[in-house]
């Protein structure tokens, strides 16, 4: 009877403490919406767009502040128990993804000026799936509402009639894509232990520690998110892009987020309005091309370039694997260009816009940024979309802000099948070290190891077909052939659990389709499958499955948390 009363005692605590680190991230997340406000300094015309930011923001602030007091108050921190740290991180995610949506679907119902402040109207379905892709580092949107537009209309991703967005939604973005791709639990890092901090740190995905404790990681890691963002914002302003708009896209950028201040993305730059004198479209991509590469690399390579230990950096698997996929596709890519537009009646694509095009788009997908500079990625072809399905299976580096299933899992799961089939066929079958190199560092993989790693790339792959089958199922209207197609399908869904936010569909196109014939809620249930898609993809699905086990034990044996 002692230790039952004991256990249950503890497991209170532990409820109590889950809560008051909840409360911490609520507080966080209050605060974070309040920092949109510093653009209006820049643009007080947008004045108006205040209440949609204070109200939920403060509030948050308030009642997250208070709710950690209460309930930490006395509570020691310290290490939770099993599956616990997932239960955490889960809740984490969810209420600061649903917090982060209460300035899109406030935005034009709070309206105490007579503003009429209609340039963003979203449901709460469409406000969660806009914070979703914020804070997994997607970018996906359904945002009406962008900066004035120039580009011709040779697609139906450009709509003239789309309305004039303020440039605090902009700025917002970019803000949840900057605390988003770092890691909320590295921006919080001082609410908790530095054990137990690492320990959430390491169950939110990252693997790799800069420096002795978390919160020296963390000020070295938002140090070099901050140092790149500046290069790459003044590099783009002096290549001919607007000042702010080149922040917003470098944050983007780094993050692998994808969000544009332009409907048409980068392909807006093809005939833009100069700021400078001139715009060198070619300048712009390669800086974003190198911002793209480099957040999908892991942050303790470049904490190794930026300390001069070359030799750490430079011999690393990732890096050598990210650099010859690159190269590889890339060439690929390009010849698939010319043979579709060049071949031998038709002369329609220069061969520097088609090595432009496949380039951005393979650096896009590989890094799981989805940026794009073209006028669609359908005008690709499906050779192109083949490769860039596969890059989105791959992914960035481990420790990255980059998604999908990481380069190093599949380097060491081809590593092992090599070392298998190699075994096999020797005369001698003499044993070999199965060793690979981690930032200058040898690293044994083992057969543990091995099995972790091809069982998530095998687990990855069934949410995707999962997914991806219901997605075929839901019927998209008259007006787009009544279903999407297996590739729409596939192509959608691993571009959302891949954090890659490279669409193939038009949102605005399947809205109004399915709206017209009275579907919305299917539209609803695609919205919620992508969402869903993007939580499970950023936190690399495991911790999602410990936290069901942990709330199936809760009801099937009435446990406390």
């Amino acid at each position: 009877m002692r230790k039952f009363s004991s256990s249950k005692n503890q497991n209170t605590a532990g409820i109590r403490l889950i809560l008051g680190y909840v409360g911490v991230f609520i507080a966080f997340a209050g605060g974070m919406e309040l920092l949109p406000l510093i653009i209006m300094a820049f643009f007080p015309h947008e004045w108006v767009c205040f209440p949609a930011f204070v109200i939920p923001g403060a509030s948050a602030l308030v009642f997250g502040s208070v709710m950690a007091i209460l309930l930490m108050k006395g509570q020691q921190k310290g290490k939770l128990g099993k599956f616990q740290d997932s239960v955490l991180l889960v809740l984490i995610w969810l209420v600061t993804i649903i917090i982060g949506a209460l300035p899109f679907f406030l935005a034009d119902k709070v309206d105490f000026f007579g503003a009429n402040n209609n340039a963003i109207s979203m449901s709460f379905s469409e406000s969660f799936f806009e914070s979703a892709s914020g804070f997994t580092a997607t970018g996906f949107t359904l945002m009406h509402g962008f900066l004035a537009d120039g580009t011709p209309a040779y697609s139906s991703f450009y709509d003239a009639s789309i309305s004039y967005c303020p440039h605090v939604f902009l700025f917002y973005r970019a803000v949840m894509q900057f605390f988003g791709g770092v890691g909320l639990v590295l921006v919080v890092a001082s609410a908790v232990s530095d054990r137990f901090g690492m320990q959430l740190f390491n169950t939110e995905g990252h693997n790799d520690r800069l420096l002795p404790n978390l919160a020296k990681t963390a000020k070295a890691t938002f140090g070099i998110y901050a140092l790149i963002i500046v290069l790459g914002t003044l590099s783009m302003w002096l290549f001919g892009m607007d000042l702010f708009e080149a922040l917003c896209h470098s944050i983007s950028g780094m993050a692998t987020g994808g969000f544009s201040t332009r409907i048409s993305g980068f392909y807006n730059y093809t005939n833009a309005t100069p700021i400078l004198g001139s715009v060198n479209q070619v300048g712009i991509e390669i800086t974003m091309e190198v911002i793209m590469i480099l957040g999908a690399i892991s942050f303790l390579l470049l904490y190794n370039a930026l300390t001069m230990k070359w030799k750490n950096f430079i011999r690393d698997c990732e890096l050598r694997f990210m650099a010859f996929a690159i190269a590889i596709t890339t060439l690929l890519g390009f010849f698939l260009l010319q043979y579709q537009y060049n071949d031998g009646v038709n002369q329609g694509l220069p061969w520097t816009d088609a090595l432009r095009y496949s380039s951005f788009q393979m650096i896009s997908c590989i890094t799981t940024t989805g940026f794009s500079n073209a006028p669609s990625i359908v005008v690709l072809g499906q050779g192109v979309v083949m490769i860039s399905i596969i890059l989105m299976f791959i992914g960035g580096g481990v420790g990255s802000t980059a998604g999908a299933i990481k380069q190093l899992r599949i380097i060491v799961i081809f590593k092992s099948l090599w070392w298998s089939v190699v075994h096999k066929f020797s005369p001698s079958r003499m044993r070999y070290p199965h060793i690979i190199v981690r930032a200058g560092k040898d690293v044994e993989i083992d057969n543990e190891r091995f099995k972790d790693d091809a069982l998530y790339a095998f687990l990855y792959i069934l949410v995707v077909l999962f997914f991806a089958t219901f997605f075929i199922f839901l019927p998209t209207g008259s007006a787009l052939n009544g279903t999407f197609s297996s590739t729409e399908a596939i192509y959608t869904v691993t571009s959302a659990l891949s954090g890659t936010g490279n669409s193939i569909i038009d949102f605005f196109e399947v809205r109004n389709s399915m709206a017209g014939d009275g579907l919305m809620w299917s539209y609803t249930m695609m919205l919620w499958i992508l969402s869903t898609c993007m939580m499970l993809g950023r936190l690399e699905i495991l911790p999602f499955y410990y936290a069901l086990r942990r709330f199936n034990r809760i009801i099937t044996r009435r446990e406390v948390i």
